[in-house]
């Protein structure tokens, strides 16, 4: 089961489902009662991945419209546009409320063929899935949406929201199975993080791409290669789950920004790390990567992780628990001398008259950062199969739903935070 928010009204939450009958389903959720809006028939195969197409700077912003993306087996995605109809946002009512949801485009690696079945020819992969899915638009009609394939692939789409057509731009081979996709933007620089089965997070420079999509009007296709940043050993095997929080630290030299990024794996384990940027004079970007720390609190696979607050995480696992952890970060800070001599003291040296002191003393500011994950609360849900969580935000509270075979949501209170 996947499970994307699409409207958020008042105490009313309209989200999208999909899952292993191949149907997409809109449901609108209040503190009392879940109403199904929407029943789709369209894929093929199960659905994987639901992901809206995000705003990039606020080009494309319409509360009422929501774009959507479903992906899943036999290699096959679509956009959808859901619509919410019949509703004011100060004065929403669950019984007038209609959203309708039409299929854009589709798209399939492998479309079949026409000819008999005398001349069909050998694949070595006719079943490829697609796992995770992220989009941002790029322009008023133009979106990039990247897809991570079972294959070992990281596939690059345009979407044209004006003609409605779809076509692949890049595939870069990663030769491992990518289980996790997610786009960040730092300094209006996009940067993409796949997640693979190697237990490898990788940080990639698509900005060309984005410029591309934004400048060029050109029916003929370039070819297009992304070049890797840096890459994070994060976990032994698979990683399931990414939660991202950005950061600015501005200093006298330069601006850096941090991207603290929490992990979950098949090692059941929960991963801190710190990814530093900084830009230099020609605009090139540096990344660096620094581990926080680990924990393990769960029995078996982490399947989803959000971050509440900048040191709140919630974690979740096919152990049907639910953790908030706090992360405790600390810096120690001190001064280390630096000499090279082969053995003389300074005090010595200066005590003898008109004797140079062949030292080189530098002082050197040493900086240690130390951090932890605290478990602060612990909960069990009636969910089975847990397949992730998602969490969404209120003035007062915020709302953690917890998705596999079921649904389940929790509120957590901001003063608590």
């Amino acid at each position: 089961m996947c499970f994307e928010v699409l409207f958020q009204l008042k105490d009313t939450t309209i989200f999208a489902t999909g899952g292993e009958d191949t149907t997409l389903r809109i449901h609108s959720l209040t503190e009392q009662n879940i109403r199904p809006l929407n029943v789709i028939r369209s894929h093929i195969s199960n659905i994987r991945a639901l992901c809206s197409i995000s705003n990039m700077d606020d080009r494309c912003s319409d509360e009422n419209t929501v774009w959507m993306v479903s992906a899943g087996g036999r290699a096959q995605f679509k956009i959808w546009k859901a619509v919410l109809l019949n509703s004011d946002l100060y004065e929403f009512t669950t019984q007038r409320s209609e959203v309708t949801c039409r299929e854009v485009a589709s798209h399939m690696l492998r479309t079949g063929s026409s000819k008999t079945w005398k001349s069909q020819e050998m694949t070595l992969d006719p079943e490829t899935r697609y796992m995770s899915a992220t989009a941002h638009w790029v322009s008023h009609t133009k979106a990039f949406i990247v897809l991570a394939s079972s294959d070992g692939f990281l596939r690059m789409f345009e979407f044209d929201s004006e003609y409605e057509t779809v076509r692949l731009l890049n595939s870069q081979p990663l030769n491992h199975c990518v289980l996790k996709v997610d786009m960040v933007h730092v300094h209006s620089r996009s940067i993409l993080l796949s997640a693979t089965t190697d237990g490898n997070i990788s940080f990639w420079e698509i900005q060309h791409i984005v410029d591309w999509m934004y400048q060029s009007h050109e029916s003929s296709l370039p070819s297009f290669e992304i070049k890797q940043l840096i890459c994070v050993k994060a976990h032994q095997s698979g990683i399931n789950s990414i939660a991202i929080y950005p950061k600015i630290k501005t200093k006298v030299e330069h601006v850096l920004y941090y991207l603290t990024i929490a992990s979950g794996g098949d090692d059941n384990k929960i991963g801190i790390c710190n990814i530093s940027i900084r830009f230099e004079e020609n605009q090139e970007m540096v990344m660096s990567a620094e581990e926080r720390c680990t924990a393990v609190g769960h029995a078996s696979q982490v399947t989803g992780l959000s971050w509440l607050s900048t040191d709140h995480l919630v974690s979740t696992s096919i152990d049907q628990r639910i953790i908030v952890w706090k992360l405790h970060q600390s810096c120690i800070c001190m001064e280390e001398q630096m000499q090279t001599d082969n053995g003389l003291e300074n005090e010595d040296i200066q005590s003898k008259p008109g004797l140079q002191n062949p030292l080189k003393r530098s002082d050197r500011r040493s900086c240690k950062h130390h951090a932890s994950l605290e478990v602060q609360s612990s909960y069990f849900t009636g969910v089975p199969d847990v397949k992730g969580l998602s969490t969404n935000n209120f003035s007062v509270h915020k709302r953690i739903f917890i998705y596999g075979v079921g649904l389940q949501m929790y509120e957590v209170e901001n003063t608590l935070l």
